[in-house]
């Protein structure tokens, strides 16, 4: 336990989803289509919601969200008992910087930020974090993802130029941070890839890594609800849902 500059005492380690409401027209537009925008924000919502569900129950660790500012009165509606984040900077990567500076800050020693829709990643990847961390051979822990990009950064002291003149939302993130990362003279530690869901072929797999795995369906219900929800109502010629091929397990 440790006491951060509000005086509280803290557990040593955050854990936080970084998080946006789930408004149509401005949350998973790359999945319009096959999906309307109403659509895409209401998978987006089960996403959000499922993962901050399994996060929470993550031990030794204190849990956050943090969220874009425009979402404010979302989370604070819907996430009054959770601790809440308000993200500042004008890009990802200052938003990300100023995540972890918030919560060094505040006390916390080893801090974990994880993105709100990569659903597959379990909380054996979390604990494995938190161990690189633990130790003296790594300075940040990455998580990547198949696109390119990462599900998970975490550190144990603020390192702003990891953030520094990334090509944010393009397949070069993970080779970029990789390329800092050694600039910084600091050694990185990888978790297993999970992938996020941003295309039409992410919900494909995902629809398949469902009909593979029970726990994933217990670890992710409201997803896996809406999902098979769609697939049932689909219809020959409805342009408005996914069609059958899309999301058919077999």
């Amino acid at each position: 336990m440790t006491a951060g500059r509000d005086g509280k005492q803290r557990t040593g380690r955050a854990l936080v989803v970084v998080a946006k409401a789930p408004s149509p027209g401005l949350v998973k537009t790359r999945l319009c289509p096959p999906l309307t925008p109403a659509e895409a924000a209401t998978l987006y919502q089960c996403l959000l919601e499922d993962i901050v569900t399994k996060m929470w129950t993550c031990r030794g660790s204190e849990f956050w969200i943090a969220y874009a500012p425009e979402g404010e009165e979302y989370f604070k509606q819907n996430f009054s008992e959770r601790r809440l984040l308000t993200q500042r900077g004008k890009d990802l990567g200052e938003r990300l910087h100023h995540i972890f500076v918030d919560l060094f800050n505040i006390g916390y020693e080893e801090i974990i930020v994880a993105d709100s829709d990569s659903p597959t990643v379990p909380l054996s990847s979390i604990q494995l974090a938190y161990e690189q961390l633990r130790g003296e051979d790594y300075d940040v822990v990455l998580g990547p993802s198949s696109d390119g990009g990462y599900y998970l950064i975490g550190l144990k002291r603020p390192a702003g130029g990891l953030f520094h003149s990334i090509p944010w939302s393009t397949e070069f993130v993970m080779e970029k941070t990789l390329e800092r990362v050694s600039e910084l003279g600091l050694k990185a530690g990888l978790l297993p890839v999970a992938y996020d869901i941003d295309v039409e072929e992410d919900l494909r797999r995902l629809w398949k890594d469902f009909a593979a795995s029970r726990d994933l369906k217990e670890q992710t219900p409201k997803t896996y609800a809406y999902l098979a929800s769609l697939h049932k109502d689909l219809t020959p010629g409805n342009s408005k849902c996914l069609e059958a091929k899309t999301i058919n397990a077999g």
